[in-house]
């Protein structure tokens, strides 16, 4: 996926790597370093004829290749444009629109499957200043529309069709450093979309389904930076795990100011649709050494969903926010590295269907419900994950060790309850759990639950809670938890000792 992504980057450095165009360069010069860095990518290029000036290079059907995983991306461009303009600065234009062909070869068995993409680029202007060492573009796009109709493989078709608007597309782009390969380089990155929009269609083969979705986001903000002291290196020949441990590093932040996501679902006589909006939202990314972080944020999102196949009517719900973040380390490594995570859902509310399906005596509070789980841990992987991405999903014992966790704050508020908690806990590698499979935890959690009486008599009037279960769960609080006086809540302390015991507010329970 990595090299597919720094490929596409490379063909992106068509519209992109005048910024490498010195004051003093000429545009002939200008396009041999075009040819250098994309060639860097993997990318081949070549022009079936050229009109050259002192000032001026003209090229015609320039063709392109790029080598993917399993298959390729070829493309033809019209006409590209080298002009130099007064000041010295390079000016690059080129033919408004050209087709694209992604070709993957799913197994030896198959045909190929075969998609064609139309992109449009009408009044595209990119102004390029600077030298081969530390250069700056400035680039703008009314509109880029990317559009597909069909994916073919032998005499099938699938009849998808795709298309992708971006209205309002301005970007500074700088570049610095030596050599022809972008990873030897320093990039900075920076942009803004008025906005961008989706439409995908897919009719079911027979006649009798569709399949439909589309969104919207305004105001969307792009930033981006990348460095690597190393010598240039050929990317289409280099994995990313090689590229960390000569350091490079890369970071990522979009933003929007609002959203609008969409889909029905029609399959004979049944049917579904749903609807989702946000606000505010963003999404950063940043890869290093160091590790791997991904944190996301939205605010004010709605859903919603109707479904003839489910015997309700539509349900919907909101939030006023909802945030994560992930930080992991990604190599291999005998010592530990941080890890950290972070779960925040504010104000969960369910549309009154759900409630009367749920709670139709309304016996329950419907004030909205919170969660927030922050953890940070110490920990190691026993291989790199890039290089062995099943060492994810085998988290256990096999996959790495984890030395400490810190709770930092644990959260679960919801019909009326209020569950919350934070701890501290080291973990022995070279001892098994008394507890189960693991490594042996040595720690303590301090916990306090509010409104467990209420709810426990709540669900008791519901018939969702026997008597005798309730009683029994009233009894295990009694047996863990100290009741505070005056308060429907009781509080908690939980003690793991080394010598593998559980105490509960200083009492043996284990």
């Amino acid at each position: 996926m990595f090299r597919t992504a720094v490929a596409i980057g490379g063909l992106l450095a068509l519209y992109l790597v005048p910024s490498v165009a010195r004051a003093a360069m000429t545009p002939q010069e200008a396009w041999e370093f075009v040819l250098s860095l994309n060639a860097g990518y993997g990318v081949t290029m070549e022009s079936a004829a050229r009109d050259e000036g002192p000032d001026e290079l003209i090229l015609h059907d320039v063709s392109y290749a790029m080598p993917l995983p399993g298959g390729t991306l070829e493309g033809s461009i019209g006409e590209i444009r080298l002009t130099r303009v007064e000041g010295g600065d390079i000016l690059f234009e080129m033919s408004a629109q050209h087709m694209m062909r992604l070709q993957v070869v799913a197994d030896d068995q198959s045909p190929p499957l075969v998609a064609d993409v139309l992109m449009e680029t009408p009044g595209l202007s990119i102004s390029l200043a600077g030298t081969p060492d530390d250069a700056l573009i400035d680039y703008f796009a009314p509109a880029i529309t990317l559009s597909l109709d069909g994916i073919e493989s032998g005499a099938n078709r699938l009849p998808l069709q795709a298309v992708v608007d971006l209205e309002g597309l301005e970007m500074t782009y700088r570049v610095a450093g030596e050599g022809p390969t972008a990873v030897a380089r320093e990039t900075i990155t920076d942009g803004t979309i008025a906005a961008a929009g989706f439409v995908v269609s897919l009719a079911k083969p027979g006649g009798d389904g569709q399949f439909d979705a589309e969104g919207a986001f305004v105001e969307i903000g792009f930033s981006g930076s990348g460095a690597s002291g190393q010598q240039p290196v050929d990317l289409a020949e280099t994995t990313l795990p090689e590229l960390l441990r000569q350091g490079f590093e890369s970071d990522l932040s979009l933003s929007h100011t609002g959203s609008d996501l969409s889909f029905s679902l029609v399959d004979g006589t049944a049917n579904a649709a749903g609807h989702v909006t946000s606000d505010n939202g963003r999404l950063d990314l940043s890869l290093s050494q160091a590790g791997l972080r991904y944190a996301g944020a939205t605010e004010a999102i709605a859903a919603s969903f109707e479904s003839s196949e489910l015997p309700m009517p539509p349900v919907s719900a909101q939030a006023e926010a909802l945030e994560f973040s992930v930080g992991l380390p990604v190599q291999k490594s005998d010592t530990p590295e941080d890890v950290d995570i972070l779960v925040d859902v504010a104000e969960l509310s369910l549309a009154d269907p759900i409630w009367q399906m749920l709670d139709p005596m309304g016996v329950l509070p419907r004030e909205p419900a919170s969660l927030v789980i922050d953890m940070a841990a110490k920990a190691n992987w026993f291989g790199d994950i890039l290089e062995e991405p099943e060492a994810i999903g085998a988290i256990g014992p096999e996959a790495g060790e984890i030395h400490a966790l810190d709770v930092r704050r644990i959260r679960l508020r919801a019909a009326g309850a209020d569950l919350t908690g934070a701890g501290s806990f080291t973990f022995d590698n070279k001892t098994p759990s008394p507890f189960g499979p693991g490594p042996k935890p040595v720690g303590h959690a301090q916990l306090r639950l509010d409104g467990a009486e209420a709810l426990l008599q709540n669900l008791t009037r519901m018939g969702l809670l026997p008597q005798q279960q309730a009683m029994m769960a009233q009894m295990m609080l009694g047996m863990f938890g100290r009741t505070v006086e005056g308060e429907d809540a009781v509080t908690s302390e939980i003690e793991i000792t080394p010598d593998g015991g559980i105490l509960a507010n200083g009492q043996r329970v284990q």
